[in-house]
Protein backbone atom coordinates (compact mmCIF):
# COMPACT_ATOMS: atom_id res chain seq x y z
CA UNK A 1 0.00 0.00 0.00
CA UNK A 2 1.27 3.47 -0.91
CA UNK A 3 0.64 5.11 2.47
CA UNK A 4 2.63 2.44 4.26
CA UNK A 5 5.65 2.69 1.96
CA UNK A 6 5.79 6.41 1.29
CA UNK A 7 8.43 8.37 3.17
CA UNK A 8 5.96 11.21 3.66
CA UNK A 9 3.09 9.21 5.16
CA UNK A 10 4.77 6.29 6.94
CA UNK A 11 4.97 7.96 10.36
CA UNK A 12 1.35 9.04 10.20
CA UNK A 13 0.25 5.60 9.06
CA UNK A 14 2.24 3.89 11.84
CA UNK A 15 0.88 6.26 14.51
CA UNK A 16 -2.66 5.62 13.33
CA UNK A 17 -2.12 1.85 13.36
CA UNK A 18 -0.64 1.99 16.86
CA UNK A 19 -3.57 4.13 18.06
CA UNK A 20 -6.01 1.54 16.75
CA UNK A 21 -4.06 -1.37 18.24
CA UNK A 22 -3.62 0.16 21.70
CA UNK A 23 -7.24 1.30 21.83
CA UNK A 24 -8.55 -2.15 20.92
CA UNK A 25 -6.13 -3.85 23.30
CA UNK A 26 -7.23 -1.52 26.09
CA UNK A 27 -10.88 -2.39 25.53
CA UNK A 28 -10.23 -6.12 25.28
CA UNK A 29 -7.99 -6.28 28.36
CA UNK A 30 -10.44 -4.12 30.29
CA UNK A 31 -13.22 -6.57 29.40
CA UNK A 32 -11.18 -9.40 30.92
CA UNK A 33 -9.90 -11.13 27.77
CA UNK A 34 -6.69 -13.13 27.91
CA UNK A 35 -3.65 -11.38 26.48
CA UNK A 36 -2.94 -13.67 23.50
CA UNK A 37 -6.49 -13.67 22.04
CA UNK A 38 -6.78 -9.95 22.78
CA UNK A 39 -3.54 -9.24 20.91
CA UNK A 40 -4.69 -11.39 18.02
CA UNK A 41 -7.97 -9.48 17.69
CA UNK A 42 -6.34 -6.07 18.16
CA UNK A 43 -3.63 -6.91 15.63
CA UNK A 44 -6.36 -7.33 13.03
CA UNK A 45 -7.02 -3.58 13.23
CA UNK A 46 -3.46 -2.71 12.20
CA UNK A 47 -3.33 -1.95 8.51
CA UNK A 48 0.44 -1.68 8.59
CA UNK A 49 1.98 -5.02 7.64
CA UNK A 50 5.26 -4.08 9.37
CA UNK A 51 3.54 -3.37 12.69
CA UNK A 52 1.28 -6.42 12.39
CA UNK A 53 4.30 -8.69 11.88
CA UNK A 54 6.08 -7.23 14.91
CA UNK A 55 2.93 -7.70 16.98
CA UNK A 56 2.75 -11.29 15.79
CA UNK A 57 6.33 -11.80 17.02
CA UNK A 58 5.31 -10.31 20.39
CA UNK A 59 2.38 -12.68 20.57
CA UNK A 60 4.69 -15.64 19.88
CA UNK A 61 7.06 -14.52 22.68
CA UNK A 62 4.17 -14.24 25.11
CA UNK A 63 2.85 -17.67 24.07
CA UNK A 64 6.15 -19.31 25.07
CA UNK A 65 6.06 -17.69 28.50
CA UNK A 66 7.57 -14.25 27.99
CA UNK A 67 6.29 -11.25 29.88
CA UNK A 68 3.79 -9.02 28.09
CA UNK A 69 5.71 -5.81 28.73
CA UNK A 70 9.06 -7.37 27.75
CA UNK A 71 7.64 -8.66 24.47
CA UNK A 72 6.20 -5.25 23.57
CA UNK A 73 9.43 -3.49 24.52
CA UNK A 74 11.62 -5.88 22.50
CA UNK A 75 9.45 -5.30 19.43
CA UNK A 76 10.75 -1.75 19.14
CA UNK A 77 7.28 -0.39 18.41
CA UNK A 78 7.18 1.83 21.47
CA UNK A 79 9.41 4.78 22.32
CA UNK A 80 11.49 4.93 25.49
CA UNK A 81 8.88 7.09 27.23
CA UNK A 82 6.14 4.62 26.41
CA UNK A 83 8.26 1.70 27.56
CA UNK A 84 8.27 3.08 31.11
CA UNK A 85 4.51 3.41 31.04
CA UNK A 86 4.13 -0.17 29.83
CA UNK A 87 6.47 -1.55 32.50
CA UNK A 88 4.77 0.29 35.35
CA UNK A 89 1.31 -0.62 34.03
CA UNK A 90 2.29 -4.28 33.82
CA UNK A 91 3.64 -4.27 37.39
CA UNK A 92 0.60 -2.44 38.76
CA UNK A 93 -1.91 -4.53 36.83
CA UNK A 94 -3.28 -1.42 35.12
CA UNK A 95 -2.47 -2.36 31.55
CA UNK A 96 -5.91 -1.39 30.16
CA UNK A 97 -5.45 2.16 31.48
CA UNK A 98 -1.91 2.37 30.13
CA UNK A 99 -3.01 1.12 26.71
CA UNK A 100 -5.87 3.64 26.69
CA UNK A 101 -3.43 6.45 27.51
CA UNK A 102 -1.05 5.26 24.77
CA UNK A 103 -3.98 5.19 22.38
CA UNK A 104 -4.74 8.82 23.23
CA UNK A 105 -1.09 9.77 22.74
CA UNK A 106 -0.85 8.04 19.36
CA UNK A 107 -4.18 9.54 18.30
CA UNK A 108 -2.95 13.03 19.19
CA UNK A 109 0.31 12.38 17.33
CA UNK A 110 -1.52 11.28 14.19
CA UNK A 111 -3.88 14.29 14.38
CA UNK A 112 -0.88 16.61 14.76
CA UNK A 113 0.85 15.03 11.76
CA UNK A 114 -2.30 15.35 9.69
CA UNK A 115 -2.67 19.03 10.63
CA UNK A 116 0.97 19.65 9.71
CA UNK A 117 0.50 17.91 6.36
CA UNK A 118 -2.54 20.00 5.48
CA UNK A 119 -0.85 23.21 6.58
CA UNK A 120 1.90 22.43 4.03
CA UNK A 121 -0.38 21.27 1.24
CA UNK A 122 -2.99 24.03 1.50
CA UNK A 123 -0.80 26.92 0.24
CA UNK A 124 0.51 24.80 -2.64
CA UNK A 125 -3.02 23.83 -3.61
CA UNK A 126 -4.20 27.45 -3.52
CA UNK A 127 -1.24 28.50 -5.68
CA UNK A 128 -1.91 25.75 -8.23
CA UNK A 129 -5.60 26.64 -8.43
CA UNK A 130 -4.76 30.33 -8.86
CA UNK A 131 -2.46 29.53 -11.78
CA UNK A 132 -5.11 27.31 -13.41
CA UNK A 133 -7.79 29.99 -13.02
CA UNK A 134 -5.39 32.60 -14.46
CA UNK A 135 -4.71 30.41 -17.49
CA UNK A 136 -8.44 29.87 -18.05
CA UNK A 137 -9.08 33.62 -17.83
CA UNK A 138 -6.29 34.31 -20.33
CA UNK A 139 -7.69 31.68 -22.70
CA UNK A 140 -11.08 33.45 -22.58
CA UNK A 141 -9.93 37.07 -22.57
CA UNK A 142 -7.24 36.98 -25.29
CA UNK A 143 -9.64 35.91 -28.06
CA UNK A 144 -12.17 38.51 -26.86
CA UNK A 145 -9.54 41.24 -26.97
CA UNK A 146 -8.59 40.11 -30.49
CA UNK A 147 -12.22 40.27 -31.63
CA UNK A 148 -12.79 43.68 -30.03
CA UNK A 149 -9.61 45.12 -31.58
CA UNK A 150 -10.62 43.91 -35.08
CA UNK A 151 -14.09 45.48 -34.67
CA UNK A 152 -12.88 48.87 -33.47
Amino acid sequence: MFAEKSVFTRKFYDALSMARFTSALSLLLGAGDEIIPAMSMARGLCRSARIASKLEECQAKIAVGGAFSDALIESGLFSAAHVGMIKSGDRAGAMPKVMQRLSEIYGQDSARMLDRFFSLVEPALISALSIIIGIILLCIMLPLIGILSSIG
